[in-house]
């Protein structure tokens, strides 16, 4: 294995794992925004749903983009993007910010 390949495979793996924190980290705030906001399990079930799906749904755009734009770039894009959403999500005060942040988020 080269420089360059050993390179790709550290990419992929920390953005890999990056990614599947974020994603999983989602269900331990529910608790959370229950109780914050008053949300009902249903409310939030449909705000959780909306982020995964939008998630799902990007893949086959991101797939294209990629051979467009190159992975690189569109891998710490997607980092970054993630990390917005997030920082968003860290501080939103209501319920809606917290929908805002999970639809930017997928």
């Amino acid at each position: 294995m080269n420089r360059n390949d050993r390179s790709v495979l550290t990419l992929a793996a920390v953005g890999h794992t990056t990614v599947h924190t974020y994603e999983l980290s989602i269900p331990v705030f529910l608790t959370v925004w229950i109780a914050e906001f008053g949300a009902t399990e249903v409310t939030l079930g449909v705000v959780v749903t909306v982020g995964y799906a939008l998630f799902g749904l990007g893949a086959v755009p991101g797939g294209l983009l990629a051979d467009r734009l190159g992975s690189r770039r569109l891998v710490f894009a997607c980092l970054a993007g993630m990390a917005g959403a997030f920082a968003l999500l860290a501080v939103a005060p209501t319920l809606p910010v917290v929908a805002l942040a999970l639809a930017l988020w997928g």
